[in-house]
């Protein structure tokens, strides 16, 4: 469920924590095969990371989930780490891809040395923290090379969003109770993420709205049941009919947003 924080302007879910044991449950659905789920190839990642570095450039993944952006990258020449705080999946994905390099670790305070890679990826990792990601964005800051980059998604206060919690729309997060215990993830604006990275150390590069199918049928409850069968469905008809509506309302009605950051 979402709450509205309007003390800090953002959003709020609220299912249940995201620590290791989640992490590991939510991995584990690619279990029965792993081998495949890890290497399905993402285009969009490899896309972008060819657009600002090109091989042997040394790239780190914090949060690597079934380490399928690693597979990949390396196999393109990419010096890769995949790093990820699940125990269970690290381990899993040593022993079926013992080729890659699969590390245990906690983004806040990773185990590298100083000015190592040329770029890194977050692929919905910082919203996952309640106490905040400035160490995160300090951890980045450490471990990225002067002139690499950081490559970043993360779920945006989007325009709908704010429309609603102006509305009044969304519960209010002071009337949740055990925010700790049940918090999942923050919505954040987008202005907030700018600002924090480059008073940080970064210059912003790019930025793109995304998902505006995904955030259209989570926000506009009337249309969830139709845009979800359109969302889930395999067909390249319907595939064509959600891009449309995607490039119409993203700027909207967006999930979440792409950054890319530049270290200077």
């Amino acid at each position: 469920m979402k709450y509205f924080d309007k003390k800090n302007n953002r959003l709020v879910w609220l299912s249940g924590i995201a620590d290791e044991e989640f992490w590991d449950n939510t991995w584990s659905t690619f279990t029965d095969d792993l081998k495949k789920s890890s290497t399905t190839k993402d285009p969009w990642v490899i896309k972008n990371t060819y657009k600002y570095l090109s091989p042997p450039a040394s790239i780190l993944e914090g949060g690597c989930g079934v380490g399928h952006n690693v597979f990949h990258l390396n196999k393109l020449g990419y010096k890769v780490i995949g790093l990820d705080w699940a125990p269970d999946i690290v381990r899993k994905l040593k022993l079926i891809h013992p080729h890659l390099s699969i590390e245990k670790g906690d983004v806040r305070a990773l185990n590298f040395d100083d000015d190592q890679f040329d770029g890194y990826w977050s692929l919905g990792v910082i919203e996952h923290f309640f106490d905040g990601y400035n160490d995160i964005i300090m951890e980045m800051k450490r471990v990225v090379k002067k002139n690499g980059y950081i490559f970043l998604t993360v779920p945006c206060f989007s325009p709908i969003r704010k429309l609603k919690a102006k509305m009044g729309l969304y519960k209010k997060l002071d009337e949740a109770t055990d925010v700790q215990k049940k918090f999942y993830q923050f919505g954040i604006p987008e202005k907030e993420i700018i600002e924090n990275f480059e008073k940080s150390g970064f210059s912003l590069v790019k930025k793109k709205k995304m998902q505006g199918l995904k955030g259209l049928k989570d926000e506009v409850l009337i249309l969830h049941n139709i845009l979800q069968k359109l969302y889930d469905s395999k067909s390249r008809f319907f595939y064509l009919v959600g891009l449309i509506i995607e490039i119409c309302f993203r700027n909207f009605t967006n999930h979440a947003a792409f950054f890319v950051f530049q270290k200077k």
